[in-house]
């Protein structure tokens, strides 16, 4: 779940050639199927994490407040703007903008995993080490978006049609290689001196999956079109087995006797709230309003883009060591 399926998937596709025409229309399916039971649970989950467990900061907090009220309600103003006055472009530049921070959610989230993978096996980073992993993150992430915006031509999400903003020189690309190999050089030394100096030791495998785990999602050698169909579905595993981990956890703290009842209850929610607001109620919305947008499933799009944007947001502020719940059910053993 830490990404090694995906590591087996990308050898799979590899060895049998899986990445033909009727292959990838079965994907597509497949993980269309899968989404139900994983990709919209795993946005669900930070709702129900942040509005339930959490919401008591919403008003003790100004980064709380600020995610939990200010940037919805900005959005939904916004969206309802765009659709009242018929303004598809409108629409456009949010999804622009969450292709854009897509990128640096899946790498702050492998962060986390390495961190908190090792942190539970008792293997802590330094701070230099800490800086070299995110500056590798982040120039895999540079070197995603610098191969993205090469491309031309019209793309759509959920019908509604995009174009990129802007196209980026190629030498860019070149640049961000580089950076990419000379940042994990940097890594490998810092690990090295800690490993001979500090720990006493290597980091555990464990930690080493989700970060091998985004070299195969980002880098463009693996860039399959089959592949990258289901790259959000191990995202998403990724995800909620940190979930997971923090509700067991808590409910042995809160309600030992309880536990099994309290994680299905959960994750049943999860579910529930992720097949509703990504699916259902945005295909009732499609099928029973009249808009001038032909052809457009403007809802699916408007709720996507929206329930993503908001996604990446309160990320940022739930998964923090510096608060007590955090700390204790989830970096505890």
């Amino acid at each position: 779940m830490l990404g090694g399926l995906s590591i087996l998937a990308i050898g799979l596709i590899l060895i049998f050639k899986f990445d033909q025409p009727q292959t990838i229309e079965s994907i597509a399916w497949g993980t269309f199927y899968l989404s139900f039971v994983c990709n919209y649970p795993h946005f669900a989950a930070s709702y129900q994490l942040f509005y339930g467990d959490h919401r008591k900061k919403i008003t003790q907090s100004l980064p709380w407040f600020f995610v939990g009220v200010m940037v919805p309600a900005a959005m939904f103003i916004y969206l309802l703007v765009a659709y009242v006055t018929f303004s598809v472009r409108g629409i456009e530049y949010l999804i622009q903008a969450m292709f854009i921070i897509v990128g640096w959610h899946y790498v702050k989230q492998v962060f986390g995993c390495v961190l908190v993978t090792s942190s539970r096996n008792t293997y802590f980073f330094t701070d230099r080490q800490k800086l070299a992993l995110r500056c590798n993150l982040i120039s895999i992430w540079s070197l995603s978006l610098s191969i993205n915006y090469q491309a031309t031509g019209f793309f759509n999400f959920h019908t509604i049609p995009f174009t990129r903003l802007f196209d980026l020189d190629f030498k860019l690309v070149y640049g961000a290689y580089a950076l990419v190999s000379l940042t994990l050089v940097w890594l490998i030394f810092e690990t090295l001196k800690n490993s001979v100096t500090t720990s006493r030791r290597f980091p555990p495998w464990i930690s080493f999956i989700p970060f091998v785990a985004i070299y195969f999602w980002y880098l463009p050698l693996f860039g399959y079109p089959a592949f990258m169909l289901m790259v959000p579905f191990f995202h998403s595993l990724q995800y909620l087995i940190f979930v997971y981990t923090y509700k067991k956890n808590e409910k042995r703290k809160t309600s030992s006797n309880h536990v099994a009842h309290g994680l299905i209850l959960f994750f049943a929610g999860s579910v529930l709230l992720g097949g509703m607001f990504m699916d259902i109620i945005p295909k009732w919305g499609d099928f029973l309003i009249n808009y001038d947008f032909t052809s457009m499933t403007l809802f699916m799009a408007m709720f996507g883009v929206f329930i993503n944007i908001h996604h990446y947001f309160l990320d940022h502020v739930l998964w923090k060591k510096n608060i007590p719940e955090i700390r204790e059910y989830l970096f505890s053993t």
